[in-house]
């Protein structure tokens, strides 16, 4: 701790800003100090961000470069090199990229609780941590692999499914079975019911303001053509072999 370390509140607090933090000062001390929040935040979608996460995700991020490094290296040493078309300078190029992109280092944290007095969630800040409380949205996010991206009014009543087809529907290289929600907090919920994608069964996984619904890529994905070959190519060397096994005994 120094006696300049200080933490700041943005959005819907009731005097925003910097404020100076005294030794094992918690979050909801400084809420406290700013006036507490005013009655159009939306505890549920806080973002909490803190310094020293954004360094472990950078170094994180150099870690997975690396190993992407040490893969292709042993690709090039076995017989995977010849399915695997990427050269050194596309590799390099991609490592860089991801090494560029943007860190935010959140932490998630129940504002709720911690103004409700639990201590078990509440934290201690750390000089340079930044808590931002939007104002409430009723609104359901859905991106991805959908026809028309967008937000939607959220209706208590609504399932995933209802929520796609306001977006247009999946396009064909959506990933159905793969599809997961990110709440306001930013944590993530994904459907543990294998009898149906569109329905996340229990109150725990109902459809909440601020989600954002998320439609993967699906990485097996083939145009019609593309696998109508591939069938017809498997299709013809099973019909050649049989022949082939065939011309043995005759």
């Amino acid at each position: 701790w120094d006696a300049r370390d200080s933490v700041t509140l943005n959005g819907e607090v009731f005097y925003p800003g910097n404020y100076l933090i005294s030794p094992n000062e918690t979050l909801s001390s400084v809420i406290r100090r700013a006036g507490g929040l005013t009655q159009e935040s939306f505890v549920e979608g806080a973002i909490f961000t803190r310094e020293s996460i954004k360094e472990k995700e950078r170094q994180q991020l150099q870690t997975l470069g690396d190993a992407i490094r040490r893969d292709q290296a042993s690709r090039s040493m076995t017989k995977e090199s010849e399915d695997f078309s990427v050269t050194s300078s596309e590799l390099e190029a991609g490592i860089s990229a991801l090494l560029a992109s943007e860190v935010y280092g959140r932490l998630i944290v129940d504002v709720k609780s911690i103004m409700n007095g639990d201590s078990n969630e509440d934290i201690v800040l750390q000089d340079g941590d930044v808590l931002t409380i939007p104002k409430f949205t009723n609104a359901v996010t859905v991106v991805g692999e959908v026809r028309r991206s967008g937000s939607f009014v959220r209706k208590s009543q609504y399932s995933i499914d209802d929520y796609l087809q306001l977006a247009a529907g999946m396009t064909a290289r959506g990933d159905e079975d793969e599809i997961y929600i990110i709440r306001a907090d930013g944590s993530v919920k994904k459907n543990n019911n294998s009898s149906s994608y569109l329905t996340f069964d229990g109150p725990e996984n109902e459809i909440l303001a601020g989600d954002t619904i998320v439609v993967p890529i699906k990485s097996t994905y083939q145009t019609p053509l593309n696998l109508y070959s591939t069938v017809s190519q498997v299709v013809f060397q099973s019909i050649a072999s049989i022949a082939a096994f065939s011309s043995v005994f005759n």
